[in-house]
């Protein structure tokens, strides 16, 4: 009889997105195939890493609702490992590296598929410590995941390569705003979107008409860093693409649509669940094949691999511009990703399955590389 992989599912965070990993970890922990050993490795809103003491059968992970997943994150019974987890990640990494009984090093886990959204989750952090201790783990590399958050950076990649973006400018938390203003009037005019540079889900987004509006929502944005991206507003449609594979074997589904009714923020979102998810927009045939044309690209350029996302902007002009990348999307029950790809005919137990064989392939392939 076959060993079972032990799989770590690595969620939650101290993010602005919490809630967010905590429902996609819930999809996880219902369709990961039963082949799978499954262990939570949890990380609390105050920043306290959790294991259990027992992988959850899939008969406790069918029956299993958010509110337990919530309850069992912020709770510490005697039955679990605790680790205070400090926000720069050094006293943790300088901890996982040379504390012997520390789990992920004793053998208990074979492959981590982290759903932790936004910073010290899908900015590159988490996958430069599980690369140190040379733990497999789902979805892009460091590097890739590192430009997935970074807005301004992945932008300039996707302009060099010839794939179009919103007309965009990035400014500094020094930046004074009245230079920041008159830089709105050269680049685009009025109205404009102001968003943190690095992060996800629409946190941190405001619309600014006028410079009265600018302060306020330069000030929204810096909330949560240093730099914040500033692009002219589109009136359009957001049209999404999930990819699944590698950089040079990969699968792409056709564009779905994303419609809000209210503001484009992570309230309307997450919180009133004021959006619909269209699977097959009316849209030109021709757009279509654009749209992916571009996605494949960009799948190159950002060097993408596992799970992503490919979000771009529809203009009532008919123009087609790059949005985003997003490297570990949301499977919220509002998330596009796992809906377009079981519309292409690939369920989850199949995907789920597949970017964890990537991983653990990739990991040997490494290792194999190192050692020659």
């Amino acid at each position: 009889m076959n060993k079972k992989i032990r799989l770590g599912i690595l969620f939650g965070g101290e993010s602005g997105e919490h809630a967010v990993s905590v429902k996609s970890a819930l999809y996880l922990f219902k369709n990961v195939p039963k082949d799978y050993e499954v262990w939570p490795i949890g990380i609390s809103e105050k920043g306290v890493l959790k294991f259990s003491s027992d992988a959850w059968t899939h008969e406790f992970r069918q029956a299993m609702e958010l509110s337990d997943l919530h309850s069992w994150l912020e709770s510490a019974s005697p039955g679990a490992f605790v680790l205070p987890l400090d926000s720069s990640f050094h006293q943790f990494s300088q901890f996982t590296i040379h504390q012997e009984n520390f789990y992920l090093l004793n053998g208990k886990i074979d492959v981590i598929f982290p759903i932790i959204h936004g910073t010290s989750g899908e900015d590159g952090r988490w996958q430069s410590i599980l690369e140190v201790l040379g733990i497999p783990y789902v979805g892009c590399d460091e590097r890739s995941s590192m430009i997935g958050m970074d807005k301004d950076f992945q932008k300039r990649l996707a302009l060099q390569s010839s794939v179009p973006v919103v007309p965009f400018i990035r400014c500094h938390i020094n930046d004074k705003k009245e230079e920041v203003h008159q830089r709105i009037l050269e680049s685009f005019q009025y109205p404009c979107f102001i968003k943190p540079n690095s992060q996800g889900s629409s946190l941190g987004i405001s619309e600014a008409s006028t410079k009265e509006n600018l302060a306020k929502a330069l000030d929204d944005a810096f909330s949560y860093g240093e730099y914040a991206l500033i692009e002219k507003k589109i009136i359009g449609r957001e049209l999404e693409c999930a990819f699944l594979g590698t950089e040079h074997d990969f699968i792409l589904s056709g564009p779905g649509e994303i419609k809000l009714t209210g503001a484009y923020t992570y309230e309307e979102k997450y919180v009133k669940n004021n959006a619909e998810t269209i699977l097959e927009p009316n849209i030109p045939e021709s757009l279509k094949e654009n749209i992916l044309n571009y996605s494949k690209i960009l799948v190159s350029s950002l060097r993408l691999y596992g799970i992503c996302r490919i979000d771009f902007w529809f203009s009532h002009e008919n123009h087609i511009y790059f949005n985003e990348v997003n490297t570990l999307p949301g499977m919220t029950s509002i998330s596009l990703y796992p809906k377009l790809l079981e519309h292409k005919g690939i369920y989850p137990e199949y995907w789920i399955d597949k970017v964890i064989k990537l991983a653990m392939m990739r990991n040997y392939e490494r290792k194999i590389t190192l050692r020659n």
